[in-house]
């Protein structure tokens, strides 16, 4: 007797293929309006124009010294500080995506 051989997998085979992981970026990470923002040398540039301006009008109304050093390192230290923020909130929604 001869037998026909099915070309199709055996249906073992078939389940073993939907192991393989099928994992997608989540929207919340690849839409982020905050990361966009952060990442924007013009949203930067625009933050550095004005806190120039701002040092200049305190100094033309005498009310501050020429401390532009110190406060271009403290405006540093908040813009840092901003990044790292961005950062551990999306570091912390990521987990949540794969803790549920």
């Amino acid at each position: 007797e001869i037998s026909i051989h099915n070309k199709r997998q055996p249906q073992r085979a078939v389940g073993k293929q939907h192991v393989r992981s099928r994992e997608k970026t989540p929207k919340w990470l690849n839409n982020s309006r905050d990361m966009r923002e952060v990442q924007s040398e013009e949203y930067d540039q625009d933050l550095e124009n004005e806190r120039k301006a701002f040092l200049k009008q305190l100094e033309k109304t005498g009310k501050i010294k020429n401390n532009s050093n110190k406060l271009h390192h403290q405006h540093k230290k908040l813009k840092n500080a901003r990044i790292e923020f961005c950062i551990m909130k999306y570091f912390n929604n990521f987990l949540q995506y794969f803790m549920l």
